[in-house]
Formats: structure tokens, sequence, C-alpha cells
């Protein structure tokens, strides 16, 4: 696994996670659009309120999507290559890779996990300011960082 490999990857994730959340919220909009049709009284009312509220959640994981992937393609525009892990940073190690910034969670690529964290994350913060060849623990396990992207 390579760090274009992981890069493609996410930023395929992010893209995914955005459609599917547009996609949930226009068949949301279409099922309250055929609920209005109808005139059933309290049943109505209820069911309109269920649909109104679950595309106020879907609406939530739409906006948190598309700031990840804005915040994705600010990262991947710089330049300057890290010496110390920070948000924005693709820490590779000698287990998981992780991506410091995103709160993405666990995703498995190509056989090879990568834990995307927020950057106030106790890992995060853990392992700021730590450099290539500094060990650092994950959970109960201690890796070195082979590099950093």
């Amino acid at each position: 696994m390579t760090k274009n490999d992981i890069f493609d990857a996410l930023e395929s994730h992010l893209q995914e996670a955005v459609s599917e959340a547009k996609g949930h919220l226009a068949s949301l909009q279409e099922a309250l659009t055929s609920e209005a049709k109808s005139t059933a009284g309290d049943k109505h009312e209820t069911g309109r309120a269920m649909i109104h509220q679950e595309m106020r959640q879907v609406n939530d994981t739409l906006q948190r999507s598309q700031s990840a992937l804005q915040e994705w393609t600010r990262m991947k525009q710089v330049q300057t290559a890290p010496v110390r892990v920070a948000s924005g940073v693709l820490v590779e190690t000698t287990g998981p890779w992780v991506l410091v910034g995103l709160p993405l969670g666990k995703l498995s690529l190509d056989g090879g996990l990568v834990l995307g964290v927020s950057p106030e994350a106790p890992l995060a913060q853990a392992w700021h300011g730590a450099k290539v060849g500094d060990e650092v623990r994950l959970g109960s396990s201690t890796l070195q960082i082979v590099a950093l992207h």
C-alpha cells in the first residue's frame, strides 16, 4: 500500500459518502412529497415529522462529509513535506497508517488499515510533534513512525 493508493481511496470514500447522502436526501424529499398527498390526520403528521427528522440527520451527515472532502482537498494541496506529526499529516507506521485531521474512523484498503483521527483525538494529541523514527503508542501496541506524508 502506497501513499497515493491511500490518497486515492480516501478521496473516493469521501466522494462516495457525499453522493450517498445526497441520494438519501433526494429519496426522503420524494417520500415527503408523497406523504403530503396523504390526508390521514395524526398519522399523516407523525409520518411527516419523522421524515423531517431523518432529513435533518442526513443533512448533518452531508454537511460533515462535504466539510471532510473540502478539508481533504486542502490537505492534498500542501506541497511541503512534513517533518513532525500534526494536523493534515498522513503517518506511516509499522502498523496502521494514521491520517491526522479527518475523523473518518477505520478504513480497510487492500489489506492495510488507515485510521482517520481528529486533531483533538487523544491519539493525535499524544503523537503531536513526533518525527520519523519515533516510537508511538496505539492502544497496547508500540509502533515506529516509518514516514510522514
